[in-house]
């Protein structure tokens, strides 16, 4: 299975098959986990984080240029 992957990927040399990224950032206490997530249509990412903001303080999840 993992060859069947690494040869689809091969066959694109573009990077079209990279989706994004699964990220866990090591803080003590707490799990923290956040996804890169790449747009092809407009080159950007969007970053999807695992925690709620403290209230009254602004999303974490955005849109990265």
């Amino acid at each position: 299975r993992c060859f069947a992957f690494a040869e689809a990927a091969a066959a694109h040399g573009d990077g079209s098959w990279l989706l994004g990224f699964l990220v866990y950032d090591r803080q003590p206490g707490q799990m923290h986990y956040y996804a890169l997530r790449r747009y092809e249509n407009s080159g950007s990412w969007l970053k999807l984080d695992s925690q709620l903001p403290p209230d009254g303080r602004e999303h974490r999840n955005r849109l990265m240029k």
